[in-house]
């Protein structure tokens, strides 16, 4: 948990920063192609940045499969476990690709978020819906201007511990769809203190399918990806599969980072079937 004083100002800045993201995109200002290009030269330093730091807290990382056919312009959908899926992950793709951002928190500041924006990053608060349309619009703009995007379909940190995914959001459909893009999805599991990344094919929308069969289509490939690492590892074997009741097993999930994100932000911002549209 944070502090109350990190926890003013986390609920401070969200709002300020949400607000500047509103009045930009009123006034026409997109993201800007000379952007991309910057963050894409000074990649290899915060990929090195990266590996430090993994290798500062003790972790490991192993990629047991990679079947992309292509790296460049794509949208990386990913499973979502907590903890530093999102640098473990970073690292795994090693290429660049910016991140579609849920709920900042602390991020708004200090050394990650600073990385984190020099990386390149498109910001939203979930539960405003104006917002998420910024987004969505953001990311499809960076798309078309050849860039890459990281995006967590799951909308929050899986807290399930017999549910290789759960339910997804269809934003990554939509962008794929819009933009024309290939959707490269990819799976991430920790064991103890090693992150295992599993990521599967390149794979474009099939334009007859309707967008509700698409996103099936795109959460059965994930789940294929997050089997395939069970069944390589262990199931058991996980970290977090010690604990016994569901209860502890989202507390543990829970306990892997602190960023100022709740239990409660968990249950108010993943995927729910009357949020489906």
């Amino acid at each position: 948990m944070l502090s109350e004083k990190d926890e003013a100002k986390r609920k401070r800045l969200s709002e300020y920063y949400c607000e500047v993201r509103k009045r930009r995109f009123e006034q026409g200002i997109s993201i800007k192609p000379i952007s991309i290009i910057g963050r894409k030269l000074i990649h290899p330093i915060l990929y090195c940045l990266i590996i430090l730091d993994r290798l500062s807290v003790g972790e490991k990382l192993r990629v047991i499969g990679d079947k992309r056919s292509s790296t460049k312009n794509v949208i990386y959908a990913c499973t979502h476990i907590g903890g530093q899926d999102v640098q473990r992950v970073f690292e795994a793709i090693k290429s660049h690709a910016y991140l579609f951002l849920g709920d900042p928190g602390i991020l708004y500041w200090g050394v990650l978020g600073t990385i984190t924006y020099l990386n390149g990053a498109i910001y939203l608060e979930t539960r405003d819906k104006y917002d998420r349309k910024i987004a969505s619009e953001r990311a499809v703009e960076l798309l078309n201007y050849g860039g890459s995007l990281l995006i967590f379909p799951e909308g929050a940190w899986n807290i399930e511990p017999s549910a290789p995914v759960m339910g997804i959001f269809g934003g990554a459909i939509r962008m794929a769809r819009r933009s024309g893009c290939d959707i490269v999805p990819v799976a991430v599991e920790l064991y103890e203190n090693t992150y295992i990344v599993n990521i599967g094919e390149n794979y474009k929308c099939i334009e007859k399918m309707n967008e509700n069969s698409q996103i099936a289509c795109l959460r059965d490939k994930m789940a294929t990806l997050k089997w395939e690492i069970w069944e390589r590892q262990g199931i058991d074997n996980r970290a977090h599969m010690a604990v016994i009741s569901d209860t502890e097993y989202a507390e543990s999930v829970m306990n892997r980072a602190n960023y100022g994100y709740t239990l409660q932000d968990v249950y108010e911002t993943r995927w729910q079937k009357k949020q489906e549209k």
